[in-house]
């Protein structure tokens, strides 16, 4: 059985290249999700990291 999808595929770039249609943004290397605001605060302070949004 002969199944194409299995094929590897040498071009550089797929036919449907992501990066043609969505702009790169500028975004942090790491993130920190936390729903306690006390350990937001300390990571902060001691890291000198940005709140990008914070929610209550």
């Amino acid at each position: 059985m002969n199944l194409p999808l299995l094929d590897h595929d040498l071009a550089p770039e797929a036919i449907t290249e992501p990066g043609r249609h969505i702009q790169p943004r500028d975004v942090p290397k790491h993130c920190v999700i936390c729903f306690f605001h006390d350990v937001l605060d300390k990571v902060i302070s001691e890291h000198n990291a940005t709140m990008i949004e914070r929610r209550k």
